[in-house]
């Protein structure tokens, strides 16, 4: 990985469920870490080569490895965007704890349909 390459920040998140107290909850995202990257979009790839048949957006995401990506279920958030994405996959380079590999997906945002009115 070179170093000239990270052009891309994103921020990796958790999600914690916060209780209202009232029985209703809500889930909030809890900022990781914010790291340097690089990115590339590998949604048509996998398609043309019969893998998917989705249109979901799925980068692949190259950055340091850091301690804390070591949570289950992180978020990313790509700055300068509003999209929030799931960490499907985290690939430990050759287990040196130096560099890791993610894939991530976009994922669909359902207030749309709620703000018609």
């Amino acid at each position: 990985m070179k170093v000239g390459k990270l052009i891309h920040t994103i921020t990796f998140y958790r999600t914690k469920y916060i209780d209202n107290g009232n029985g209703t909850g809500s889930n909030e995202l809890i900022e990781l870490r914010k790291v340097k990257c690089s990115i590339e979009d590998i949604t048509y790839k996998d398609i043309q080569q019969g893998k998917r048949k989705d249109l979901e957006r799925t980068l692949k995401v190259h950055t340091h490895y850091f301690k804390e990506f070591d949570t289950k279920g992180m978020m990313a958030k790509i700055n300068r965007e509003n999209d929030i994405y799931e960490v499907i996959n985290m690939e430990n380079v050759s287990y040196k704890n130096i560099e890791c590999i993610f894939t991530i997906k976009k994922l669909v945002n359902n207030k749309k349909a709620d703000n018609r009115e």
